[in-house]
């Protein structure tokens, strides 16, 4: 997060932010600064559900990894998208009588 806040202000008047506290961020919700979202796969698709809203969206894009994150994490992203994410948002958002 640190790097993608520096490179947010490079080239600018602005000061490079100061580093972000682990342990803050960690009691945070889930949603991280305005442009990450960590969640379960469940609470991003809702999130995604709400933002598409009933426009006739066909793709979604999504970046699985952070620069210099382990690759074996990156697999495990890339897995739970393919694994948990993709059905639920296939499937569409459930109806009222759905539940």
């Amino acid at each position: 997060m640190d790097s993608y806040r520096k490179h947010k202000v490079e080239g600018t008047d602005q000061p490079v932010p100061r580093p972000i506290d682990p342990d803050r961020v960690r009691n945070q919700p889930p949603r991280i600064l305005s442009y990450f979202w960590c969640d379960t796969s469940e609470a991003v698709a809702e999130r995604t559900f709400d933002l598409v809203g009933d426009a006739p969206v066909e793709t979604v894009f999504l970046i699985a990894f952070i620069g210099g994150q382990p690759e074996n994490a990156v697999a495990r992203h890339v897995q739970t998208v393919c694994t948990r994410l993709a059905p639920i948002l296939a499937a569409g958002r459930p109806t009222k009588a759905e539940g």
